[in-house]
């Protein structure tokens, strides 16, 4: 009996350490979790190992065992880093900095406040600028934040959003924002996000950090909002602010352009009816001096938010199973 338990136990030990030494089999050695490229282990999107990108780069043979991995990391690495549009991170509820441009007339008792709020009234002249930084509460990736406390919740301020500023800004310092998010990412994008119908414009700041945090995306982030009368009954009222909207959205599109550096990879995701809004404002834009638009993705009416965060995954299949289809690289 004791030479049994004797043998059971020397099995065991000889099954541990075949594993600790199979995970030990690569050219770092052990190594624990935590060595990544994020500065903080991010809930939301693919991690990897900064030693793997330092491999990558030595051009040293890759052991045939992590070969799959290290080709993964070498999938990604120009992207994964921390997102810079992240300032702060409470917990797991990271602040991200927003810039925006809007067709919407201020609500005029926010005015000048470091929480404005723009209403549902067009406004006719140049398109007020400004920058937001928005909490997001910690959820499952592509699922929406929500904007209210739970009844009987004890921590409602962990829960939901929580918008921490709201400002109007002129438009050479919203440029100066968004080309300083530029000049710190890896690969020098920009992400411009146009809703669709029925969204407010909370609401649409709040889903564009929310794209930027489940991609996740490196580079400058900037939503467009225009002024939807966010609510479902709505639609007819909508159709004929949408098509007005597409003059001040132009103008946006025709600045930003001009303004971010030559290397910028322009990249808009656009949603439900602001489909509209973006592919007139494209066929009025002059020769785009060698800045093209790197993606358009052009996302159906019929799918909700949830189909955005997955786009960039589900466009590397064939269109017909793509439910946002990108509609690639445009050069003018």
């Amino acid at each position: 009996m004791k030479s049994l338990r004797a043998a059971v136990l020397n099995g065991a030990w000889l099954v541990l350490m075949l594993i600790v030494g199979t995970l030990c089999l690569n050219p770092h050695g052990c190594r624990s979790m935590s060595n990544i490229v994020f500065e903080r282990r991010n809930p939301y999107g693919i991690e990897y190992h900064a030693k793997d990108e330092e491999l990558l780069a030595s051009g040293k043979p890759v052991p045939s065992l992590l070969r799959a991995g290290v080709e993964m990391s070498r999938q990604y690495s120009a992207t994964l880093s921390q997102p810079i549009a992240i300032t702060s991170w409470r917990g797991d509820s990271p602040t991200w900095e927003i810039f925006f441009a809007t067709n919407r007339d201020i609500i005029s008792a926010t005015e000048g406040s470091s929480q404005e709020r723009f209403g549902n009234s067009e406004l006719n002249e140049t398109p007020p600028y400004g920058r937001a930084a928005i909490s997001l509460p910690f959820r499952r990736r592509g699922v929406d934040p929500q904007r209210e406390a739970p009844a009987g919740s004890d921590s409602a301020q962990q829960s939901i959003v929580t918008f921490e500023e709201v400002r109007s800004l002129p438009w050479e310092a919203m440029a100066a924002g968004v080309k300083n998010q530029i000049a710190r990412s890896r690969q020098h994008d920009l992400l411009l996000f146009v809703h669709g119908f029925n969204v407010d414009f909370e609401s649409a700041l709040i889903r564009t950090a929310q794209l930027g945090l489940d991609i996740p995306f490196n580079g400058a982030v900037v939503a467009y909002s225009w002024p939807s009368q966010g609510g479902a009954w709505n639609y007819p009222i909508d159709e004929p602010i949408n098509a007005r909207s597409v003059r001040p959205f132009t103008e946006l599109l025709q600045r930003l352009v001009v303004a971010v550096p030559e290397d910028t990879r322009i990249n808009i995701v656009v949603h439900s009816m602001g489909n509209r809004i973006v592919m007139q404002a494209i066929s009025q834009l002059p020769r785009l001096n060698g800045k093209p638009i790197a993606n358009l993705v052009l996302c159906g009416r019929t799918w909700g938010y949830r189909s955005l965060s997955n786009w960039h995954r589900r466009s590397s299949r064939s269109a017909r199973t793509s439910r946002c289809m990108p509609a690639g690289a445009i050069a003018r």
